[in-house]
């Protein structure tokens, strides 16, 4: 079972107050497939998500309607309010009156609870949300410009930090961080999930941070390996013409460290080193090697 999958389980569970009941189920019908005057039509294939929106219906309406299941492993499964009567006295208890034409009624919503079990019934009904282990990302997808807009603006007034977007001809509210999902888990209600949620985040930034950590690493040690070897080569130039033995005793003393011990870092030298140094001073006196045997390679 899928993250997203086992999330909408949960959520089905949550129980709720009786205006949250309601609020729950304007979420569902709002963002299903169609919900208006002519036709109310919910689709899922999540058999859980499907009894929860059945449950809302017969509690908040006392309204049943059909349900055709197709065939496979994940089966559609379609939920239709046939009855024009039924379909009315719903709209209407939403206050919309004789047209289609949708909006948010915020007076539905009247508590704090209310708004959150709203928000849950819209991600049962047309949420998704992507593997922490994989991505961070949760989203609505919802076919209405204006409902879509409108949740936009609910949820930033929330305080949470949504996005938006188009996907075809639906809108798209969604979060891409790990601490904007984590908000939206806790404002739906998500329980147990917001823990193994947090729980992959921690391990996955852990597990993030500690691959750049040796990748940073296995990369100082390729740029300490081919500055190593360019030095080498100059003390061999410096040998071969005879110049190594007219400097200055200190750089003869540094180039003999060098060949001595190719793989040592500038940190190991200075401890390797009989006299004081630092690693300034170290390097300082190897890039002067390098420089004198360029000079000759130029000549």
């Amino acid at each position: 079972m899928s993250f997203c999958s086992d999330l909408k389980r949960e959520l089905c569970l949550v129980k709720t107050s009786d205006c949250c009941t309601v609020a729950e189920c304007y979420g569902f019908l709002l963002c299903s497939k169609s919900f208006s005057y002519n036709e109310m039509l919910f689709i899922t294939t999540s058999a859980c998500v499907a009894e929860k929106y059945l449950y809302l219906l017969k509690t908040v309406f006392a309204v049943f309607p059909s349900v055709t299941k197709g065939k496979g492993e994940r089966p559609m499964i379609k939920i239709k309010i046939d009855k024009e009567k039924d379909r009315k006295r719903i709209m209407e208890a939403f206050s919309y009156s004789g047209n289609d034409n949708l909006d948010i009624n915020e007076d539905v919503l009247k508590r704090d609870c209310c708004l959150s079990a709203f928000v849950r019934g819209i991600f049962l009904s047309c949420g998704q949300m992507s593997d922490p282990e994989k991505n961070y990302r949760a989203e609505f997808i919802i076919r209405d410009l204006v409902i879509g807009l409108k949740l936009y603006t609910m949820l930033s007034k929330r305080g949470l930090t949504p996005k938006r977007g188009f996907r075809g001809t639906n809108t798209v509210i969604y979060f891409n961080k790990s601490e904007t999902v984590e908000e939206l888990l806790t404002l739906i209600g998500a329980g147990s999930k917001i823990f193994r949620y947090m729980d992959v985040c921690v391990t996955k930034d852990f597990r993030n941070n500690l691959n750049r950590k040796n990748n940073v690493d296995l990369g100082n040690i390729g740029k300490q390996v081919e500055a190593s070897g360019k030095q080498i080569e100059a003390i061999k130039i410096l040998e071969k013409s005879g110049k190594l033995a007219t400097l200055p005793e200190d750089l003869r003393d540094v180039a003999i460290l060098r060949k001595e011990n190719p793989n040592a870092t500038l940190k190991d030298l200075t401890v390797i080193y009989k006299k004081a140094i630092s690693r300034s001073g170290l390097d300082y006196r190897l890039r002067t090697l390098v420089k004198e045997a360029e000079k000759i390679k130029e000549k």
